[in-house]
């Protein structure tokens, strides 16, 4: 399921994307929240608190 996570968080952010080289960043990112989430037994809030603190940061 991990994997469908990292594919699917992959490829939603990166719809408008002009080259596949523009996918790594969202990739790595993604495998960073799942294992964030792997590592606080299964705590939704842990990723999602990532992914929140990313935005902070890029924007």
């Amino acid at each position: 399921m991990y994997i469908v996570s990292i594919v699917g968080f992959t490829y939603f952010h990166c719809t408008d994307a002009v080259s596949p080289f523009e996918a790594g960043p969202y990739f790595i990112a993604a495998v960073v929240f799942v294992i964030g989430y792997h590592f606080s037994h299964r705590n939704l809030a842990v990723p999602i608190a990532l992914h929140m603190i990313t935005n902070l940061i890029a924007f």
